[in-house]
């Protein structure tokens, strides 16, 4: 007798957990992955390791963060510990070993997170390393990733290996506030409980949960992606509350919160901080939808508690100098802008929020100081500002034209000729 081989080798859109963050543009946070985080737990703080193991791991780290910053993966690939990985995400899914060699193989295939990396960098993206720290007594490195999808915070956790080497034995993205394993595993038992309906018993209650709602789960994702947030909202209550207070689902129902009324998204934020204290997930997730809707003060004290997580971060520092400009406080912004500048001086969007302060508080000569010090530092080219409209009262002002005529040759970009 044939029975039907159960292949889950498919390509799992890991890529995406990892990649979409805040600051993404002007469309509403992605919904997060789509099963539940095992238990509720706050993110713990980083401590500083032990000198000599920082010195290793820092020099690991930068590794890692110089080859991808080259839109190279091969160094991360060579440092990643797949067995262990798999083995951890594929832990307890009730399976025979025939099944389970199947799905191991299919999530093998799909693990390509530092050629997704490497791609983000090449299309403009950036792998910046923070700082290595301690948490929960593992070493980890941690990063910021800038990408198209906005921004991202990816927590490498780390082994010894041979030769003072390191190996990545798993990830901790902050949008998706979950371990790539746990994400992994969710993903795994999803597509498995499609295939083997008989699965339900040989689960852990947790996950038979899960299974058994799946149809509304599925209409949530559905209505989130259609972006019918009212009805979305719908589908989240009929979950059973054990799911209700899993931090993925909570992540969606903020998602359809901010994108309906003040009272939904408040009461979806009160219940992710009361199941999940101090995880900055909720406020990467949130962080666009309340600088669209011009909740400037919230969207301050989401970057506030992210830069708490993380430990501090000149990006974090430029998103708040942008929210205060956007909100026209235009000298807290300078402040926040030029902290940032000092804090990370290679770090060009800080340089561009000057710029745009000076535009919109009419500052010509702040204007003129920042143009000035972006064509220095970053070897930077412009077009005819005569031509772009947002510098049509800069380049009126004795400033403008003073900042024009000392330009050098080659700084001001020749107009195309006429019918390019």
């Amino acid at each position: 007798m044939t029975t039907n081989r159960l292949d889950l080798r498919l390509a799992l859109p890991l890529w995406a957990v990892l990649l979409a963050g805040c600051g993404g543009g002007d469309k509403a946070p992605a919904p997060a992955p789509n099963a539940p985080a095992p238990e509720a737990k706050a993110l713990p703080e980083g401590k500083e390791l032990a000198s000599e193991q920082q010195q290793a791991i820092e020099a690991f780290a930068r590794q890692v963060e110089a080859t991808l910053g080259q839109g190279d993966p091969v160094y991360m690939i060579q440092h990643m510990d797949l067995n262990a990985f798999i083995d951890k995400a594929t832990e307890g899914l009730g399976l025979n070993a025939s099944d389970l060699a199947n799905v191991k193989m299919g999530l093998r295939s799909s693990l390509n997170l530092p050629q997704r990396f490497a791609e983000e960098v090449k299309r403009g993206g950036t792998f910046k390393l923070l700082r290595v720290r301690e948490v929960n007594g593992h070493p980890t490195a941690l990063y910021r990733l800038v990408s198209n999808g906005g921004l991202n915070y990816i927590e490498l956790y780390l082994k010894p290996a041979a030769e003072g080497q390191y190996q990545i034995y798993d990830c901790y993205p902050y949008i998706a506030g979950e371990m790539m394993t746990e994400t992994c595993h969710r993903m795994m038992l999803q597509a498995v409980a499609q295939n083997q309906q008989s699965l339900l018993g040989k689960l852990m209650q947790k996950d038979s949960d899960f299974v058994a709602a799946l149809p509304t789960i599925q209409k949530l994702q559905a209505a989130l992606g259609s972006q019918q947030f009212a009805q979305a909202l719908q589908h989240y209550q009929q979950l059973p509350d054990s799911l209700k207070r899993e931090k993925a689902y909570l992540l969606m129902r903020i998602t359809a919160a901010m994108n309906t009324n003040d009272k939904e998204y408040l009461a979806a934020m009160q219940d992710f901080r009361k199941f999940h204290p101090n995880d900055p997930a909720a406020d990467l997730a949130a962080s666009d939808g309340l600088i669209l809707t011009q909740k400037w003060d919230a969207a301050l004290a989401a970057m506030d508690r992210l830069e708490k997580s993380v430990q501090g971060d000149a990006y974090l520092t430029f998103l708040k100098a942008n929210i205060n400009m956007l909100a026209e406080r235009f000298e807290k912004a300078r402040e926040l802008a030029q902290k940032a500048v000092e804090a990370e001086p290679l770090l060009i969007e800080p340089h561009w929020t000057m710029v745009t302060i000076g535009l919109n508080s009419k500052n010509h000569a702040e204007v003129a100081e920042w143009l000035t010090r972006i064509r220095d530092k970053f070897q930077m080219t412009f077009k005819d500002l005569n031509s772009v409209a947002e510098y049509a009262s800069f380049m009126k002002s004795e400033e403008g034209k003073k900042w024009m005529a000392s330009q050098p040759p080659g700084v001001i970009e020749a107009p195309a000729p006429e019918g390019e």
